[in-house]
């Protein structure tokens, strides 16, 4: 028996310490589970606590490294802060990540629809132009691609002449700064509110201001522009040319017994120029900038078949070129003695009759048999006065495109060929009468602009 019972307890004491080595098997890889879990656990909060702490540098450096820029808004913005004129507050650039307020500003345009127009050589600057309507103004000054925006208010005539002068309008023409500050009653009607933009990419700003474009109202200054910046009093002068043109210049040059001046654009061609005549020092006031005189050199000359009485060509030191001069003060004694003197047989050109305001095609010599075979008419200065009949002529060498010779149902016409006075001829009612006759029985309807025939005397309009 009792080797029966010492068999049993071996069984049990075998299985008591077998369940007791397998839970201590167990614990223990519970333990070192544990253990590992714990290591990794620790390293990744090491490694993120690296990473965080690095990311925190990397954002510090960046934001000491945002560039310091000087900002102003235009007059349309609404600012939250002191607005002042160019350049005015000093605040940080916004990132595209990391945006800081400054000035705020309402009106119409985003800054990436900006379009870059002209670059200069020998510098980095740029200067674009929009249209207001189209623009969009950021509510901060941000920095795009690296290029840091500077809203101008009022730029004074340094920062104009710096950053804006060259422009270019969505005509595709380029403007070049040629006056600043000039004479406010030389420009006209205003033609559009604009955006202009100057980027300088050697500094990577680009400045913004408002502008207003405005006509100028001076004689022979059609492809000029004024612009007045947003919130500024000063008018700027722009010209398409790349030199400074004297066009405008109204040079009065005496010679013999008449006073001769300046037509504008006209040149005399070098084929029609003639006998030299002598040198001539010519000087006239800036019509832009009223305190300062303008002075050129020049030759006068002869101009073939034209009688120097009526008109002149002075070539400018400055260019080269054959100017028209013409006299303010011609009158001839007679109408043969102007056609002679303007040799209006070769130079004139028939455009058209109106009667009762329609425009009618006819015969030329219809006009010379009729208005103009009385050469023998004594002149005296009438005037053109308004008239229900006129003829449209051109004399191309005088730079005259549609003026008038005005017809009178008393036998009488008057014309604005000559420069300065309007001579009137009488040539007969009987003369009159065939002529309004003929173009109403023969005259072709044509489609034309309406003839200016009730205008006082005046140059007509030039070439």
């Amino acid at each position: 028996m009792k080797d029966y019972y010492e068999k049993i307890y071996e069984i049990v004491e075998n299985r008591g310490e077998e369940r007791i080595r397998q839970r201590k098997a167990v614990m223990v890889r519970r333990t070192r589970a544990v253990y590992s879990t714990a290591g990794l656990c620790a390293a990744m909060i090491v490694g993120f606590g690296i990473w965080h702490n690095n990311n925190i540098k990397q954002l510090a450096s960046r934001e000491s490294n945002e560039p310091e820029i000087v900002t102003a808004t235009s007059e349309s913005t609404a600012v939250s802060t002191k607005t002042t004129t160019s350049p005015a507050v000093t605040t940080h650039a916004a990132s595209s990540t990391n945006k800081k307020k400054t000035t705020t500003v309402s009106s119409t345009q985003t800054a990436s629809s900006v379009k870059t127009a002209v670059e200069t050589s020998g510098s980095a600057q740029t200067t674009a132009i929009e249209s207001a309507d189209n623009h969009e103004q950021s509510a901060e000054t941000v920095t795009s691609a690296g290029i840091s925006e500077i809203r101008i208010n009022a730029p004074d005539t340094e920062t104009v002449k710096s950053q804006f002068s060259e422009i270019q309008l969505d005509n595709g023409i380029t403007y070049k700064l040629l006056y600043t500050d000039i004479d406010r009653s030389t420009i006209g009607t205003a033609q559009k509110e604009v955006i202009l933009t100057s980027t300088d990419r050697s500094e990577n700003k680009r400045y913004v201001s408002n502008a207003e474009i405005y006509d100028v109202s001076v004689e022979s200054s059609e492809d000029l522009i004024a612009v007045k910046y947003g919130g500024g009093e000063e008018v700027h002068l722009y010209s398409p040319n790349e030199t400074e043109s004297l066009d405008w210049i109204n040079f009065a040059m005496p010679y013999g017994d008449y006073y001769y001046r300046s037509c504008g654009k006209k040149r005399i061609s070098d084929d029609r120029i003639g006998e030299f005549l002598g040198d001539i020092e010519l000087k006239a006031l800036n019509l832009f900038k009223l305190d300062e005189e303008v002075s050129v050199s020049g030759k006068i000359y002869k101009i073939k078949n034209i009688s120097s009485d009526c008109a002149l060509a002075v070539k400018y030191e400055t260019d080269g070129e054959y100017h028209l001069f013409s006299n303010v003060n011609y009158i001839p004694e007679t109408l043969g003695q102007m056609i002679s003197d303007l040799d209006l047989k070769n130079e004139m050109e028939i455009v058209a009759a109106y009667i009762d305001g329609q425009a009618y095609a006819i015969d030329s010599e219809k006009v010379w048999e009729y208005l103009l075979s009385e050469e023998n008419a004594q002149s005296f200065e009438n005037g053109i006065h308004p008239s229900d009949y006129s003829v449209s002529v051109n004399v191309p060498i005088l730079g005259k495109v549609r003026i008038v010779i005005n017809i009178y149902a008393d036998g009488h016409i008057s014309t604005n060929i000559p420069t300065g006075r309007a001579p009137s001829f009488d040539i007969g009612k009987g003369n009159v009468d065939k002529f309004i006759e003929y173009v109403r029985q023969y005259g072709v309807p044509i489609e034309l602009p309406p003839h200016p025939s009730n205008a006082n005397a005046d140059n007509g309009p030039e070439e």
